[in-house]
């Protein structure tokens, strides 16, 4: 991997391979935000609440802002990765097992991400409002068996693909120079920071969900009845 990165480096990358770089860490630039809002969940659950509406400011000043920095990278990051995939089969290599998984990490990332999207984007905006610490609570106090493990996939996958994805991009880039080894240090030590974030700010509100201030607590079983009805959200603090 470290002759072709460096050729790649060199100016011989494709531009499939090129844009799937540039895009990924567009992605990662917003996952960073993500991760902090969620690690914000360690402080309080209320902070959970004011980073993120702080943080939308940046990636979310419109809909058509949300689209350009948020949807656009990600779709062009997914259709470039299409396109290094197909090259790759016309000419194949001998990936290394820090790149496979990088590779099974996207995968697993792109088939966990649709139902992230649906339940904490799409639904919330088509009720007219937007996720909170006490909605994550709502899920977690009705389908813990399925939430966690959900969870704790998409953040170890997500940490794993954002730091070591960001250390592999930047090193093919020719922006974090050094061996093969100090970058793959380099990456597991973003992956391990990034998920100890995720994982500790998901912890807390799972730790918090029977706490949390069910004020909200009727109108997410309506969202979800009406848009999940096999789901069969009901909870006995709704008021």
């Amino acid at each position: 991997m470290a002759t072709r990165e460096r050729s790649a480096a060199a100016g011989g990358m494709s531009i499939f391979r090129k844009l799937q770089l540039v895009s990924g860490l567009a992605c990662g630039f917003f996952l960073f935000l993500h991760v902090l809002t969620v690690a914000s969940l360690v402080v309080d659950p209320g902070a959970f609440d004011q980073v993120l509406f702080t943080f939308r400011q940046v990636y979310r000043p419109s809909e058509f802002g949300e689209a350009l920095l948020v949807w656009t990278p990600l779709t062009l990051h997914l259709l470039a990765s299409l396109g290094v995939a197909f090259e790759r089969r016309q000419a194949p290599e001998r990936a290394s097992l820090s790149l496979r998984w990088l590779r099974w990490s996207g995968t697993l990332l792109l088939v966990l991400l649709g139902g992230h999207v649906l339940v904490a984007r799409i639904l919330p905006a088509v009720e007219g409002y937007s996720a909170a610490a006490s909605y994550l609570a709502f899920g977690f106090e009705n389908w813990p068996w399925g939430m966690i493990p959900y969870y704790l996939l998409i953040a170890l996958a997500g940490a794993f693909h954002a730091g070591m994805g960001a250390s592999v991009a930047l090193g093919a880039l020719g922006v974090l120079r050094g061996s093969e080894r100090l970058r793959l240090i380099t990456g597991f030590t973003w992956t391990g920071l990034l998920a100890l974030a995720l994982l500790l700010g998901t912890c807390r509100v799972m730790v918090e969900a029977p706490n949390m201030d069910p004020t909200y607590y009727s109108s997410y079983q309506r969202l979800y009845e009406h848009n999940l009805p096999w789901l069969h959200a009901r909870n006995p603090r709704v008021r």
